[in-house]
């Protein structure tokens, strides 16, 4: 029988020395996800107070602050004559500041045709950095106004080297294919048959062969989280020479009048999914038609 006034053996402490350290590598993560969760939700909180004032701003002045004037104008009016419908008391009491201790960062006009927009930094209180493109395909009414059928993209951590058009450049108009225009029947019977081509040959054979034999020399491949491809060659030399393992299942798609371009949009399965019960991914594809048939012009595929 141990003595009451003994002391602990060694192994005992480092027993609860390692009970301590389990419980803590599994509570602290916890604890410290829900700090943070509450802290995005008391910054969104802030800003929809702070639009809430921006909008009475505006209903009394028929303008929102610039980006100068900055959100202090919600407390003290701003030194502008055009401001006469100011209340005493202002739109708030004072600015708050985000749940990281920093300033709200206020801009009118936003981004995008956007009115104004208010942003907070988060955590390590810099710009958020992302990069992406995006794939959009527009239709033209008849009354001439074109308008977005589809609007995607991929985003990734890296910045492409490509530019973007500068305000006023022109979109290269793409080449006239050659021949008759087929009838629309036969274009979009023409366009799903490609669309199986293309996925039998990456199901059966290898995804190589799907974009050697299906790709046009312009391949422009948009995969998640990757930069884009660019080009069948790279889009050959990159690809697994290994059957994809996945079957491109169509759901719809259009194509021009002029029976030179068209999409296809569907769903992806495994390909031991015969009976194609859960999709793994969804993807839209645009073909241009060439000399020698349709070609795979431009592939957005996303995983679900």
């Amino acid at each position: 029988m141990r003595n009451r006034h003994s002391g602990f053996t060694l192994i005992e402490i480092m027993v609860v020395v390692v009970i301590l350290a389990v419980l803590g590598a599994l509570v602290v993560p916890n604890i410290l996800d829900k700090v943070d969760n509450a802290r995005v939700t008391a910054a969104k909180t802030d800003i929809r107070s702070i639009e809430t004032a921006l909008d009475l701003y505006r209903l009394d002045n028929f303008k929102y602050p610039s980006t100068e004037q900055g959100l202090q104008a919600l407390v003290k009016q701003p030194a502008d004559p055009t401001i006469t419908n100011y209340p005493a008391h202002g739109y708030l009491k004072s600015i708050p500041i985000d749940p990281w201790r920093s300033p709200y960062v206020y801009a009118s006009p936003g981004a995008d045709g956007r009115e104004y927009d208010i942003t907070s930094y988060g955590k390590d209180g810099k710009p958020a950095k992302a990069y992406g493109e995006w794939l959009t395909i527009w239709h033209r009414n008849k009354d001439g106004q074109w308008k977005a059928l589809f609007d995607g993209g991929i985003g990734h951590d890296t910045a492409s080297t490509e530019k973007a058009l500068k305000p006023g450049a022109h979109v290269a108009q793409m080449k006239v294919a050659s021949g008759p225009v087929p009838a629309e029947e036969d274009v979009h019977d023409q366009l799903v048959s490609a669309e199986r081509v293309f996925s039998n040959e990456a199901s059966n054979h290898t995804l190589h062969e799907a974009y050697q034999n299906s790709g046009s020399m312009d391949l422009r491949l948009l995969l998640d989280n990757g930069l884009p491809i660019l080009g069948r060659d790279l889009a050959v030399k990159v690809a697994p020479d290994q059957s994809s393992g996945l079957v491109w299942d169509p759901m719809g798609g259009s194509a021009a009048k002029s029976g030179d371009l068209g999409y296809v949009y569907g769903e992806t399965y495994r390909l031991a999914d015969t009976k194609h019960t859960t999709p793994v991914g969804v993807y839209m594809h645009v073909w241009s038609r060439e000399v020698d048939g349709w070609k795979l012009l431009i592939a957005l595929d996303q995983p679900l």
